[in-house]
């Protein structure tokens, strides 16, 4: 039987989750409009901590939460999952492979990148459209 260490891919493929590139959507949506992540939790229904980590990608968040963020960003839910859609396709051009938070294992040569990259990756891609 192989060790998990042997398994482990020579190469590196930097990884961004999902719920990751849409909380960094709905922090690029939150800071436009000035609005704090307390305010938007309170609109929501939910802690200040738990929408930090919806923003950071380690929290999924429900249709509902989508949908009552939505209406206090200002944006139809779905404006909110295109632009997801847009940066995904942006970070999956510059080689960063897009995943389930549940499937970045570095023993499969995937390492996640830092909210900080992506943000500025999704930044980047969201004003070139």
């Amino acid at each position: 039987m192989a060790s998990r260490r042997s398994r482990t891919n020579s190469s590196v493929t930097p990884a961004a989750t999902y719920a990751g590139v849409v909380g960094q959507v709905l922090v690029l949506a939150r800071q436009k409009i000035g609005l704090g992540q307390a305010e938007l939790a309170a609109a929501v229904g939910v802690s200040q901590p738990t929408w930090s980590r919806i923003e950071r990608g380690t929290q999924a968040l429900t249709i509902e939460q989508l949908h009552a963020a939505a209406t206090r960003l200002g944006v139809e839910p779905s404006a909110i999952l295109a632009r997801a859609e847009r940066v995904s396709e942006h970070l999956r051009s510059q080689g960063v492979k897009v995943v389930r938070y549940r499937q970045v294992d570095p023993a499969d040569g995937l390492v996640a990148i830092g909210l900080a990259a992506l943000a500025v990756m999704a930044l980047a891609a969201l004003t070139k459209k």
